[in-house]
């Protein structure tokens, strides 16, 4: 799993570093490159999986009293 992060900020998950590249490229293709430097980094995160939700609170149902 690779991460694109923008001024150091988690912006994009990625499966391959093939497609983080190909993010990154269409990221900066509105950029300056003479002029101004990429806010851009590929960085490798071994341990991130992509698309998960984690449960935050476990919570029975209660029955309706009036």
């Amino acid at each position: 799993m690779y991460q694109i992060l923008k001024n150091g900020k988690l912006l994009i998950n990625a499966q391959d570093i093939e497609t983080a590249m190909v993010y990154m490229r269409s990221l900066e293709s509105n950029l300056d490159r003479w002029n101004v430097h990429s806010p851009y980094t590929i960085g490798y995160a071994p341990d991130t999986q992509p698309y998960t939700i984690k449960k935050v609170v476990d919570v029975e149902p209660q029955p309706i009293t009036n």
